[in-house]
């Protein structure tokens, strides 16, 4: 499987060091196997939302997608408890399919957001985990 993700953040630098630090988490997790994360960064055009930087991570993954959404909700809780600075996490599925997981209300239920994301990977969406819609 085969995904993107972005970090969302009104400050820029932030996101691009979370960003890295995402990429370190996933690669540092001995529970996921044969993940490959790939940093790409461009600079944005100044009509593409303001112009900027924009950092996204894809992932590869070999492995089911289960562990990798359990690393990165252990990840968010771990930000959330040391940052002041609200972000949301961007996930984008291989058909195009844009959600956004904010750090404010990320809550404890590891099930739930693990099934969450893997429901809206398989176009299921049975329930909603404060998850917005991109």
């Amino acid at each position: 499987m085969e995904f993107k993700i972005n970090i969302v953040s009104d400050d820029q630098d932030f996101a691009l060091q979370q960003t890295k630090n995402l990429k370190n988490w996933i690669e540092d997790d001995e529970e996921i196997e044969q993940v490959k994360v790939n940093q790409a960064r461009k600079e944005l055009e100044e009509d593409d939302a303001g112009g900027g930087l924009l950092s996204i991570l894809q992932v590869i993954a070999g492995a089911a997608l289960e562990p990798i959404a359990k690393t990165i909700q252990v990840w968010m809780q771990e930000r959330t408890k040391r940052s002041t600075s609200e972000f949301s996490v961007e996930l984008e599925s291989p058909d195009g399919k844009k959600f956004k997981i904010n750090s404010k209300n990320i809550g404890n239920d590891e099930k739930a957001f693990v099934n969450e994301i893997i429901s809206r990977f398989e176009g299921k969406q049975d329930y909603d985990y404060k998850i917005t819609e991109s």
